[in-house]
C-alpha cells in the first residue's frame, strides 16, 4: 500500500523548530510548573493559559526519517501481523511490530500531522484501528489475548510519550489508552483493560506540570475507564483520591470539578480498603454540596453523586436526604429570585437534584448493591423520612429542571416547613464521617 504523502512530507519536512528553541519551550513548561501558587483566580487562569500556549508550541521531534524508514519497509508485514498475531518467537517479528507501533503512535505529535485536520485525522484513525483491532483474526482466545497483551506492552511506553508531549498529542494519548481491551466485552461483562492503563491515567491527574485542560481530559477517561472497565476496588480507590485531591484544589475551574463528579459517579467500591476505612466519595460530595462558595451547579451534582456512587449497609441516607431537601430549598428560592431562569445550569440543578433521589430508568430500580440501585429511594426504600424528603422537594427540583416560571411560593413554605421540623436526630451518614450541618451552622456546634 503506497504512503500518504503527508507522511512523506513529514520526513522530508523535518524540522520546524530548532533543537534549542525545543529546549527553551520545555524550560518554559517546567518554569511554569514551579512557579509559585497563584493567590486569585485571576492569576491562576492566567497561569493555566500559558501553560496550555506552552504546550501547544512544543515540538519534540520524536519522528525522525529512521523511525519512518524501519515502518515504510516493513508496513505489508506489520498489517498482516497485526491481524494474525505473532508470539513473539522471532526478533523480527518484534521488530517489525515494534517499528511499525512506533511511527504509529508517534506521528500523531508531529506538528506537520497536526496543522492539517485531514491528516491527522486519518493517523488517529490508523493507530486506534492497530490498537483495537489487534490479534482480530486470531480465533482462539487465550492466543488473542496474549498477542493483544503483547501489543499493548509495546505500545504504552509510546503512548506514555505521547501524554507528556505536546497538547494535542496528550489529548490522543489519552483517547488510545481506552482502546486498550485486552478481553473484549461479551454480553454484560466489563471489559479487561490492560493493567497499565489507569497507571498513565493516574500519572496525569497526579502530576502537577499537567495543566488543568490535560486533567480534565484525563478525569473523562477515568470516568470512560469505570464505566468500561472491570475495575478492581485498588484501581477505584486509587482514581478516587487523585480525582478528590484535585477537586478540592484552589481556584479549580467548574468544568473539571464537574467531570470529576461525573467520573466519581461511577466508583462502585464504597469505602477505602485500609483503615480508616472511609466513605472517601461520600465524603468529598457532601463537603462540596454543604460549601456555599462552590458554583451552585457544582454542589447539585455532588447532590448526585451521593445517590449513584457505591455504598454499603453503613451507609446512612437519611441525613443525606434532608441534606439534599435543604439544598433544593437554597437552590429553587434562587432560581426564583434570578433574572434569567432560561439559564442551562437551572435545568442542570434540577435533574441533579431530582436523581440524587430518584432512578433515571426502571434498569436502575434494583440490583446488586454497591453500584445499584440508583437514587435515595431505592437505596433507603423503608425509610419514611427519605420518602418524605423526596415528597417535599420532588416539585421544586421538577419546576427548575423542565420550566422557567418561579417556584410556587407554597412549594417553597412547604419544602421550608419541612426541613425546619425534620432533622434527624443523628446526622451522621457513617461512622467513620463528619456529622452533615444545617446551612449557617459550624463545627463548633449551632446545628444539631
Amino acid at each position: 500500500m503506497p504512503v500518504h504523502h503527508s507522511e512523506r512530507d513529514l520526513v522530508t519536512g523535518l524540522r520546524k523548530l530548532t533543537r534549542v528553541a525545543r529546549i527553551l519551550i520545555v524550560l518554559s513548561l517546567a518554569s511554569i510548573a514551579e512557579a509559585q501558587e497563584p493567590s486569585t483566580q485571576q492569576d491562576y487562569e492566567i497561569a493555566q493559559r500559558k501553560a496550555v500556549t506552552a504546550l501547544r508550541r512544543l515540538d519534540t521531534g520524536l519522528i525522525t526519517p529512521q523511525v519512518f524508514s524501519d515502518y515504510n519497509k516493513n508496513l505489508k508485514t506489520y498489517r498482516t501481523l497485526l491481524s494474525n498475531g505473532t508470539n513473539g518467537r522471532t526478533q523480527r517479528d518484534l521488530d517489525v511490530l515494534r517499528a511499525g507501533l512506533m511511527y504509529r503512535i508517534l506521528v500523531l505529535s508531529d506538528v506537520t500531522i497536526q496543522g492539517d485536520a485531514k491528516t491527522l485525522e486519518i493517523a488517529f484513525t490508523n493507530v486506534e484501528r492497530d490498537i483495537s483491532g489487534a490479534g482480530n483474526l486470531i480465533l482462539n482466545a487465550n492466543d488473542k489475548k496474549t498477542f493483544r497483551e503483547l501489543v499493548y506492552k509495546e505500545a504504552l511506553p509510546l503512548i506514555q510519550k505521547l501524554v507528556q508531549d505536546n497538547f494535542l498529542a496528550r489529548s490522543m494519548g489519552l483517547e488510545l489508552l481506552l482502546e486498550m481491551e485486552v478481553v473484549q466485552p461479551r454480553g454484560n461483562a466489563r471489559i479487561e483493560m490492560f493493567d497499565q492503563v489507569h497507571d498513565v491515567i493516574l500519572s496525569i491527574l497526579k502530576d502537577k506540570g499537567q495543566p488543568d485542560a490535560v486533567k480534565i481530559r484525563a478525569a473523562n477517561s477515568a470516568k470512560r475507564y469505570l464505566i468500561k472497565a472491570n475495575a478492581i476496588p485498588q484501581i477505584q480507590n486509587a482514581l478516587a483520591e487523585a480525582m478528590i485531591a484535585e477537586l478540592t484544589r484552589p481556584f479549580v475551574s467548574v468544568p473539571f470539578q464537574n467531570t470529576i463528579l461525573m467520573a466519581l459517579e461511577h466508583i462502585t467500591s464504597p469505602r477505602q480498603l485500609v483503615a480508616p476505612r472511609k466513605p472517601i466519595v461520600f465524603d468529598a460530595a457532601v463537603s462540596i454540596l454543604s460549601d456555599q462558595s462552590q458554583d451552585l451547579r457544582i454542589r447539585c451534582r455532588a447532590a448526585r453523586v451521593l445517590g449513584r456512587a457505591g455504598y454499603d449497609a453503613q451507609i446512612d441516607f437519611e441525613p443525606l436526604a434532608w441534606k439534599v431537601a435543604e439544598l433544593t430549598l437554597e437552590t429553587a428560592a434562587r432560581f426564583s429570585q434570578a433574572s434569567n431562569r432560561k439559564d442551562p445550569m437551572w435545568d442542570y440543578c434540577g435533574w441533579y437534584l431530582y436523581t440524587a433521589f430518584h432512578h433515571e430508568s426502571r434498569q436502575e430500580t434494583s440490583g446488586r448493591p454497591p453500584a445499584d440501585p440508583k437514587g435515595f429511594l431505592n437505596r433507603a426504600a423503608k425509610s419514611e423520612l427519605v420518602r418524605a424528603a423526596y415528597t417535599a422537594a420532588v416539585g421544586p427540583a421538577a419546576n427548575m429542571a423542565f420550566d422557567d416560571k418561579p417556584v410556587d411560593g407554597r412549594q417553597l413554605t412547604t419544602l421550608a416547613a419541612w426541613t425546619d421540623k425534620n432533622t434527624p436526630a443523628n446526622m451522621k451518614y457513617d461512622p467513620s464521617s463528619a456529622p452533615v450541618r444545617p446551612v449557617g451552622a459550624t463545627a463548633a456546634g449551632s446545628g444539631p
